[in-house]
């Protein structure tokens, strides 16, 4: 897929996301890239950005497995409000399909989670990560 515009840097926003299960959740994102050509319905994360922000991100699909022989689990792991959601493996990334939220869907007792954090981004000082 291409498109002729360029990405645009948004925060706070919401999307309806459809996981591997069916099961659907509106996730807030901060600072992210987003892609509103039409065609677009996938999300792609950097797990280190929802890792920092307390998220476990199971990163190794289910036909790969860790250095300790258990199967991976590709899903998110939230604490508040808890819950797993699975994501989905084609092969080459992991994902989950994402579409525009109706008013509807946001007044709704869909799940709601953040998965990045609302504060700026710090590059760390030179003196801190030598």
């Amino acid at each position: 897929m291409s498109t002729t515009k360029a990405f645009q840097l948004v925060s706070n926003t919401t999307t309806l996301a459809t996981f591997e299960d069916g099961r659907r959740a509106l996730l807030t994102i901060h600072l992210a890239l987003l892609d509103n050509h039409p065609s677009q319905h996938e999300a792609l994360l950097q797990s280190y950005q929802t890792q920092h922000h307390g998220i476990i991100f199971n990163d190794i699909s289910s036909c790969h497995q860790d250095n300790e022989g258990a199967n991976g689990k590709h899903n998110l792991v939230f604490a508040d409000p808890p819950g797993t959601l699975p994501l989905f493996w084609d092969g080459w990334k992991l994902f989950f399909a994402i579409s525009l939220p109706t008013a509807n869907d946001t007044n709704s007792d869909l799940p709601h989670y953040e998965l990045t954090s609302p504060c700026p981004y710090q590059l760390p000082s030179s003196s801190s990560i030598w």
